[in-house]
Order: structure tokens, then C-alpha cells, then sequence
């Protein structure tokens, strides 16, 4: 006979939820420290933006070879289902951090010192590029498709408007103001350029499983050109 304490009230994708509270994920985490790469030349540190509450992000410096030259800045938001690290007011609190440093004054020299704040990109993967419309248009990102992932959405947003709350599902009328999902937009009045890019074959979040992978590269290689271009 299983203990109050064992007994397991919701079960998901990626957790499970017991009686006393404990949850259980099925996905180990494991955060990599920061390092610099003497191959490529790119740095990497962590820096908190927030002490109460918590927020932290991970900054990339790729290798500086004209100290005139500013670079634009991407704001990558990782995914895992809105439930691993992925937090819609952290996550805004730390565009607001970016911003701070429009007048080349804020607190991080990196971005006082190299950063184009004109060209700002915010993306991400899986639930991260959800929450990217969220902060775009602060409107919210859609769910995961299926009833498993339904149910999960809204044990962790039991205050949610439930399946049609604009967060799961934004309304037809901030496509054009996100410039996301390609069919709606091209039918919209954003002015800005759109691409789908597709490779057959390949599962969700390919690019992060099989990194070195030819698609990978070139779907990355798509991602370096649309932002040297913008």
C-alpha cells in the first residue's frame, strides 16, 4: 500500500505530481557553467538581473574583432512545455533588463560596449517560441497540441481562461502585430519579410538533439542570416 507521501495525484509528459507536493520530472536538468571557447573565440557568463525574485540569464560574446562595429542582440527563450525554467514574468523582466541599456549605460558592459539595442531579436524552441509571442505582443503563446498537454496547461495555470485564454490560443487580430504564423501573416498588413523553413524528416527541436547535423547547420546558418540582415 503506497504512502501518503507516494501517492500521485496528476501525471503529465514531463512530471508527475504527488500527494505531499513533491514533483517528480522525467527529464533530468543539468546546468552546464558557463565557459569560453577557444575554437570559435565565443565567451560566455551568467549574470543576475534579479535577486528577489530570482532571475538569471546566460550571456554569449562571440569573438570581437572590430571594437566599432555593434552587433545586434538575440534574446533566446528555451522551451520544455512551459514547465522547465520557463517563465513568462522572467523572461520579461529580463527584455526590460536588455532595454535598460538603451542609453549604453545599464549595468552589463557587454551590452553597453557591443550591443546594437536598434536590432533586438526575440526567438526560442518549443514552448520558448511561444512564449516569444508573449512578450512580442503580450498577448500570450500558444499549448501543446493533445489532450495530455491540455490537461497539464491548465494544472499550471489554474486562473487561466482554460483552453481559449489568448495566452494558449492569441487571437487572429496580434498576428499582425507579432509577424508570427506564416499563412495569417502574409494575409496581414505587417510589412516586414516572412520564410517558412522546413526539413523533411526531422522531429520537434531537431536542432537541439542533433546539433552538428546537416539540417541543424543549415536551419542555424537561416536563423545568423535573417538576423544579419534585419
Amino acid at each position: 500500500m503506497e504512502s501518503v507521501g507516494n501517492e500521485i495525484t496528476h501525471e503529465f509528459r514531463f512530471f508527475r505530481v504527488h500527494r505531499d507536493g513533491r514533483i517528480e520530472k522525467f527529464i533530468p536538468t543539468h546546468k552546464i557553467p558557463p565557459f569560453n571557447d577557444l575554437t570559435t573565440g565565443v565567451q560566455s557568463k551568467d549574470v543576475v538581473i534579479s535577486n528577489k525574485p530570482p532571475v538569471s540569464a546566460r550571456m554569449f560574446l562571440p569573438r570581437i574583432t572590430d571594437t566599432t562595429r555593434k552587433l545586434p542582440v538575440l534574446f533566446y527563450i528555451h522551451g520544455v512545455a512551459f514547465c522547465f525554467r520557463v517563465r513568462l514574468l522572467s523572461d520579461w523582466a529580463r527584455l526590460q533588463w536588455i532595454a535598460s541599456h538603451a542609453n549604453g549605460n545599464g549595468q552589463e558592459p557587454w551590452l553597453n560596449e557591443h550591443a546594437d539595442l536598434n536590432r533586438v531579436f526575440v526567438g526560442g524552441d518549443s514552448g520558448g517560441g511561444n512564449v516569444t509571442h508573449t512578450l512580442v505582443v503580450r498577448v500570450g503563446s500558444i499549448g501543446l497540441p493533445g489532450l495530455k498537454d491540455d490537461e497539464m496547461w491548465l494544472y499550471m495555470f489554474p486562473t487561466s481562461g482554460g483552453l481559449e485564454d489568448p495566452r494558449l490560443k492569441p487571437p487572429a487580430k496580434d498576428l499582425s502585430v507579432a509577424g508570427s504564423y506564416y499563412e495569417e501573416l502574409k494575409k496581414s498588413r505587417w510589412g516586414g519579410s516572412v520564410e517558412v523553413v522546413e526539413h523533411q524528416g526531422e522531429d520537434h527541436v531537431f536542432h537541439l538533439m542533433k546539433p552538428d547535423s546537416e539540417n541543424a547547420v543549415d536551419l542555424v546558418n537561416k536563423f545568423a542570416s535573417f538576423i544579419v540582415q534585419g
